[in-house]
């Protein structure tokens, strides 16, 4: 009987004490991907939020000509009414061309964050990709002033 629990701990021990070396490297192991894990999780997270990004700004462009698309079929109606509304057609174009050039800039925009989710240093790669950021919010505000621009003539226009 004392021979048997004698094996057995041993046997614990022969089974254990390897366990215990392979914990310790298992940690150095761990610690040494948590650089690399880090960056994937960061890179996740920027992936998703830019996600939601590329949705708002989407979500502006197609607000934005919804309201091209009011402002030209109010302009229809007061041409066949007599009011010259040439300026406010010529602000119109200007605003469609701005509006397609930020249209462009959001695919060329999502490339990039494609690009910098798949290097290897995504933080830096992202400072970038957040000054085209804002480049593309400032264009979109540009391009909605512009339309402002265009219903202040047709009030002129119509006075």
């Amino acid at each position: 009987m004392k021979n048997k629990i004698y094996g057995l701990v041993v046997l614990v021990c022969l089974i254990i004490a390897p366990n215990l070396v392979w914990g310790q490297s298992l940690a150095e192991t761990r610690r040494e991907n948590r650089p690399a894990e880090r960056q994937a999780k960061i890179s996740e997270i920027m992936g998703q939020r830019l996600g939601n990004l590329e949705q708002m700004f989407e979500l502006r462009l197609n607000w934005l000509e919804n309201i091209t698309g009011r402002l030209e079929s109010r302009m229809t109606k007061l041409t066949e009414g007599g009011v010259d509304v040439s300026e406010a057609r010529t602000k119109l174009a200007t605003a469609k061309t701005a509006l397609a050039a930020a249209r462009d800039q959001i695919a060329g925009l999502m490339d990039q964050v494609e690009a910098a989710l798949t290097s290897d240093t995504p933080l830096q790669s992202f400072k970038t990709v957040k000054n085209n950021i804002k480049g593309l919010s400032d264009e979109i505000k540009a391009v909605h002033r512009q339309l402002i621009e265009v219903i202040t003539s047709l009030k002129a226009a119509i006075k």
